[in-house]
């Protein structure tokens, strides 16, 4: 029977659907056939590259997911073995290659390929993930391909230099073996096949970005345990976020408090430190409106306002303010926004809601009591990694949008020290009220920010503007021609990739066809967001069914993460996709099977239909009485209630009509 693959990889890219044993086995069968025609897809565009400069851009990164093992013991004959479950940690690698060459017309033209999460049994040594790449890779010399070859990894740190290492030494080695030949039936030199194979390599950007907020707050805070406290703390408050909104209202009845407008901050320091803690902008003007400001117990407004509307009006405040997030310890990127918005929390009164309910014997502690944990050392934490997160934060939303670090270098520069010029410019009045959440003065917390913020732009500098300012990347920035001349007229650098172009020169070799090559690795990316999103898949997956095997995760994820590979359907294709949903659902409630309820309805209905086609009418009460009478006479039996017959406006000559009904 055929099977429309890329139907079936559809309906079972839905995370929640449910699946068995032989669900398993054919989705099995059709990743296989996925994964081959991935991999024909890229043969093919390495065919149609005829000998263009290509590049094969390979990202990979492990992720730790725990599975349901099941286990069975070798039982004697005539005993049943016995079987046990157990939950495991296993280490998935999830690898992702794309292939890129610019036609003839100047279009770039790419293709994926995309292998399943693989568990990584023997281990995460480097010689493990070289054997998965290898596995994986589609090698454009055995398809033909006789040109330029342009091959960019990025991984994490921990395995970045002992597996480029790897990599480097195998393609050197595997060199002399390398035979291509082209359609023409010519082989190539094996030298010259060599010469023009380039190996890029960078780190991955967005683990070098999160690292450098991370070095930074290590550099004022060095305490390991105090990112737990924390944690701890701001999570026990999204925990009980229903039974602080439930104090709320009573505790705004007892603290608002009117104030005259001299005593409050001026509508332009307000504005500036809300802007800071990324409120939403007509939440800020709300509170520049209301000069909303909560200081010694009291929540003081201006006593300008209105007084009708100025409950709501905080209430509406406080309920957007006190919206809290987590953030996760292995990802330093989220800890900014989820410090800010506890900042403005604390602000605006949130710790004297929390110590309310803690210090109330009749409310459960069960989840808020993890607030204890937050600690004046806790406070500081928070207040300073609010603030000097702004320069990271930056520099990874602006590589969430493009990760080709050569192409934005100037704009990912200036953004981080516009970022730190931002914070510079602070006034006095907001590094105070920031102080006052964690008992330091404005001038501590401002000398603890500014020394976080520049960490975290000297650690970006370091790995990642650097990096690109280095040969070979060098070569790509500013004028290629004036590059390449200036390196053709130089001595051979160390570099290997830079020292093949340089005899590539020597040689005569087409420079254009050099250009074009370094253009093309211009459009490398610096990180691994593909791989995270297949992180993802399996994550979901493993949430929603907790008792899945590694088998099933490993395909049900390698299904979730291709489904953007398929093609998109058209607008009918989507109707014909709800009206068969719809028509599942009518079937799922059994239309055909009826009781003696619905035949009675069904007989009353016809009855009504005959009188009104014959003029006859019947009153709207008597309609309804037929159609919903008390509950239990069309439980047990099937005869309408007398009643309800008797009141037909217009009776039937000889009465066969009610009689009729009288007998459904």
């Amino acid at each position: 029977m055929a099977i429309d693959v890329a139907t079936l990889l559809r309906d079972w890219s839905r995370v929640g659907r449910t699946h068995s044993k032989e669900d398993l086995a054919s989705l099995s069968a059709v990743s296989c056939v996925a994964m081959s025609h991935m991999k024909e897809e890229v043969a093919q565009l390495i065919a149609a590259a005829e000998g263009r400069p290509l590049m094969v851009s390979y990202m990979s990164d492990g992720t730790p997911i725990v599975t349901r093992h099941q286990l069975k013991n070798t039982a004697d004959s005539g005993q049943r073995a016995p079987r046990r479950s157990a939950r495991t940690m296993d280490e998935f690698l999830c690898q992702c290659l794309f292939y890129t060459y610019i036609d003839a017309m100047g279009h770039r033209q790419v293709k994926a390929l995309v292998p399943d999460a693989r568990p990584m049994t023997n281990g995460k040594t480097s010689v493990a993930l070289l054997s998965f790449f290898l596995e994986s890779f589609v090698n454009p010399r055995t398809h033909g391909h006789s040109g330029i070859v342009v091959l960019h990894a990025t991984f994490d740190r921990a395995p970045f230099d002992s597996l480029t290492r790897l990599m480097n030494q195998y393609f050197t080695f595997m060199a002399p073996e390398v035979e291509c030949t082209d359609d023409s039936g010519e082989s190539h030199d094996p030298l010259q096949l060599f010469l023009l194979f380039w190996m890029l390599k960078t780190p991955c950007a967005y683990h070098d970005t999160h690292k450098s907020f991370q070095w930074a707050m290590h550099g004022e805070f060095n305490d390991q345990m105090l990112i737990d406290d924390v944690y701890i703390g701001i999570a026990s408050c999204c925990n009980s976020a229903k039974q602080i909104l439930d104090q709320m209202g009573p505790w705004i009845a007892d603290v608002l408090t009117p104030t005259s407008l001299h005593e409050l901050p001026s509508a332009d320091s307000l504005r500036e430190l809300w802007t800071c803690l990324d409120q939403d902008p007509a939440i800020v003007e709300e509170i520049v409106d209301l000069h909303l400001v909560f200081r010694d117990g009291r929540l003081c407004f201006a006593d300008c306002v209105p007084l009708g509307t100025v409950y709501s009006r905080v209430a509406q405040v406080l309920f957007a303010v006190w919206k809290l997030r987590t953030f996760s310890t292995s990802r330093w990127i989220t800890i900014g926004p989820s410090c800010r918005r506890f900042v403005g929390s604390l602000l605006l009164g949130l710790e004297s809601v929390v110590r309310g309910i803690l210090a109330d014997g009749g409310q459960s502690h069960y989840k808020i009591s993890g607030y204890s944990k937050m600690t004046i050392e806790c406070k500081q934490f928070v207040a300073v990694a609010a603030l000097a997160s702004y320069p990271a934060d930056g520099v990874c939303k602006l590589l969430m949008k493009d990760n080709r670090v050569v192409k934005v270098l100037d704009e990912l520069k200036a953004t981080a020290h516009s970022n730190a010029e931002y914070l510079c410019a602070l006034s006095d009045s907001t590094w105070s009220s920031v102080g006052s959440v964690c008992d330091l003065t404005g001038p501590a917390v401002r000398d603890k920010v500014l020394g976080a913020a520049h960490k975290s732009i000297v650690f970006m500098q370091w790995r990642i503007f650097d990096e690109a300012t280095r040969l070979p990347w060098k070569l790509m920035l500013g004028d290629i021609d004036a590059n390449l001349r200036d390196l053709q007229g130089g001595p051979e650098p160390a570099e290997p990739t830079s020292a093949k172009i340089h005899r590539l020169l020597s040689m005569g070799w087409n420079k254009a066809e050099l250009k074009q090559a370094l253009r093309l690795a211009m459009e490398a990316p610096w990180g691994t967001k593909v791989v995270e999103e297949i992180h993802a898949s399996g994550s979901i997956i493993r949430k929603l069914h907790p008792d899945i095997g590694p088998e099933g995760l490993r395909i049900r994820a390698f299904v979730h993460c291709v489904r953007r590979l398929n093609p998109s359907l058209t607008p009918g294709q989507r109707q014909e996709q709800r009206l068969e949903t719809r028509l599942a659902k009518v079937e799922a409630s059994c239309p055909n099977s009826c009781g003696p309820r619905q035949t009675l309805i069904q007989d009353l209905a016809s009855i009504m239909r005959t009188w009104r086609a014959e003029g006859r009418a019947m009153a709207a009460d008597v309609q309804r009485s037929l159609f919903s009478p008390p509950h239990g006479h069309m439980g047990g039996s099937a005869e309408p209630p007398s009643e309800t017959v008797r009141g037909c406006s217009q009776a039937p000559p000889g009465g066969e009509a009610c009689g009729e009904a009288r007998d459904h």
